[in-house]
């Protein structure tokens, strides 16, 4: 079917190791992407299938079938062979993809006129955001999926995209109304990640067609950006050095 989401692996060797208390590298080559479907099917596969020719090695591995209804969006864990996949069932799924068994399964009943959107980790994987076609944004234990009670909602519209900064202090939610959000945890490294609190920067209506792209990076080593991507052919570049919860979420002056 239609393919709904893409996600990059990352090396989970040495977290592997940690994770199950093995003395040994895992044998077994990582995946490089996965894709998941319309038809609630999530494939498996290496970069070197664009490269060859037979049909047969282009098909992918086969990780997860017959799931109760479409997948929205999967995003692989940082430091663990896990992948997290939400479903329009409005249930969300933890998979090890080495041992293609189910970790942790979350079911969001609550919320039965809303469905998980889109969903991501933080760079080490403590914490998982997933956003909703409500326009609720909730942030959750990246392995637990427990709420952490931290939850986010300033409009009625559907969240089409999340991103955390590398730093982890920056959170960006996009919605299908065009608009990109922005959030700021505390820079205090006494206080537990998954313990501190979130301030509402502001939101700034970006494009005039759908956001298709939101992401992160840096001018140099000590400068945070945040760029968004939209159908409109534009390409918008945001000011978090200036940003603030008195200013709102600022574009980039070029």
């Amino acid at each position: 079917g239609p393919i709904t989401s893409v996600s990059f692996t990352h090396n989970c060797d040495v977290a592997q190791m940690l994770l199950t208390g093995s003395s040994q590298r895992s044998k077994k080559k990582p995946f490089d992407f996965f894709v998941a479907t319309r038809s609630a099917t999530v494939v498996a596969l290496d970069l070197s299938c664009f490269q060859s020719t037979d049909p047969a090695t282009r098909c992918g591995t086969v990780l997860i079938q017959g799931i109760a209804d479409r997948v929205s969006s999967l995003a692989t864990h940082p430091k663990f062979p896990l992948v997290l996949i939400a479903c329009k069932s409005s249930v969300v799924y933890l998979w090890d993809y080495h041992t293609k068994e189910l970790r942790t399964i979350r079911m969001f009943l609550e919320t039965c006129k809303s469905q998980p959107r889109c969903v991501t980790f933080d760079k080490t994987g403590s914490l998982a955001a997933i956003g909703f076609t409500s326009g609720i944004v909730k942030i959750l234990d990246g392995l637990a999926l427990t709420e952490l009670g931290t939850s986010f909602k300033i409009a009625k519209d559907e969240i089409v995209g999340l991103a955390f900064s590398p730093c982890g202090q920056w959170l960006a939610a996009a919605d299908s109304a065009h608009n990109v959000a922005l959030w700021r945890t505390s820079p205090d490294s006494s206080q537990p990640v998954k313990c501190r609190s979130w301030i509402y920067i502001g939101r700034h209506h970006s494009h005039t067609r759908p956001i298709t792209g939101l992401e992160f990076g840096s001018r140099n080593s000590k400068s945070v950006t945040l760029i968004s991507i939209g159908e409109d052919k534009m390409l918008q570049e945001y000011d978090l050095k200036i940003s603030s919860a008195e200013r709102g979420l600022c574009l980039h002056d070029l």
